[in-house]
């Protein structure tokens, strides 16, 4: 398991191993706001215009000074980390990423009346909303801006995108290789954090790596599996549970738990999902808010070993 701390993009969303537990909410994560109310964000717009205010949730942000500051400061932030963009496909990630959020945040907001606290099972007061709308826009604001620690040259958002290419590149590449990701508001202790989960396809010649991270009922899991590319289908081989089995000899947390499994009657139900649509779903190259996997080195001996995991780490 991950420390659920923090997200892996450096977000806040529950304590270690728990969370409040979202009913029903088991979503693999496949396929993330300035302009308030709208789907799509034209690149020259980053922050709202109250007189323009259509929905609740215009109507709610414009009636509070603070919020109105809020959502300028984050389209301020927003508009600099475009600038920051090194070339024009990371620039288009970037905005991809901004229209997700959005949608995100008026699938979640776009009636605060409808919401209870998971606390009390009362209603949030219109004070209420204003807090949960103000808490979400500033965790936004901190995430565009946020830069690695010691003299990073660009923004945590867009290193990510370059570090994906960088380790990529490495490798053949192909037609499965590829991100799919998926971002949510998820509620903790009363209020809401933004988390985003997928899973990151690598190929090298006919030989398939992945690393799916998900959240579900209050903790992240990662799966780890490997395919080969048969009759130009992608076909599990075998997958393993990181952090509760050894999934590489590198692995000594759980040295005496080798926990590849090579026989599909114990693959998961959602990577044998997820291998099924595997080239019928349009993935990205990269993703800025892909959460990334604690190592790489067991994805380099997956691609390049043909023999990887090898009978040392199969579960019995």
């Amino acid at each position: 398991m991950h420390d659920v701390t923090t997200l892996r993009n450096g977000q806040p969303y529950g304590g270690r191993d728990h969370g409040q537990k979202r009913a029903g909410y088991v979503k693999h994560l496949v396929a993330v706001g300035i302009v308030m109310g709208l789907g799509v964000l034209p690149a020259s717009a980053y922050s709202m215009d109250c007189k323009k205010a259509a929905t609740s949730l215009d109507h709610l942000v414009c009636s509070d000074q603070r919020l109105v500051s809020a959502d300028a400061a984050m389209g301020k932030a927003y508009s600099a980390l475009l600038k920051s963009a090194p070339d024009p496909a990371v620039r288009a990630l970037l905005v991809s990423s901004q229209r997700r959020w959005i949608k995100a945040r008026d699938d979640a907001f776009g009636d605060l009346d409808t919401l209870t606290d998971q606390q009390t099972g009362e209603s949030y007061t219109k004070d209420d909303q204003r807090e949960i709308l103000l808490s979400v826009m500033q965790q936004r604001t901190r995430q565009l801006g946020e830069r690695l620690p010691g003299d990073a040259r660009y923004p945590r958002m867009i290193q990510a995108v370059l570090d994906q290419r960088a380790f990529a590149s490495q490798f053949s590449g192909g037609p499965f290789a590829g991100t799919s990701v998926s971002c949510d508001f998820l509620p903790q202790s009363g209020k809401y954090a933004y988390g985003c989960f997928g899973t990151h396809f690598y190929q090298h010649d006919d030989r398939i790596c992945s690393v799916s991270i998900d959240w579900a009922s209050g903790s992240v899991s990662e799966i780890l599996a490997v395919a080969n590319v048969i009759d130009a289908k992608p076909t599990l081989q075998a997958t393993c549970k990181a952090g509760e089995s050894r999934c590489s000899p590198e692995d000594e947390n759980n040295a005496e738990a080798s926990g590849w499994h090579d026989s599909a009657s114990h693959f998961p139900a959602d990577t044998v999902h997820l291998y099924d649509r595997l080239g019928a779903v349009a993935l990205s190259a990269s993703d800025p808010e892909m959460p990334e996997e604690a190592s790489q080195k067991w994805l380099r001996s997956c691609l390049t070993d043909p023999k990887f995991p090898g009978d040392a780490l199969i579960a019995p």
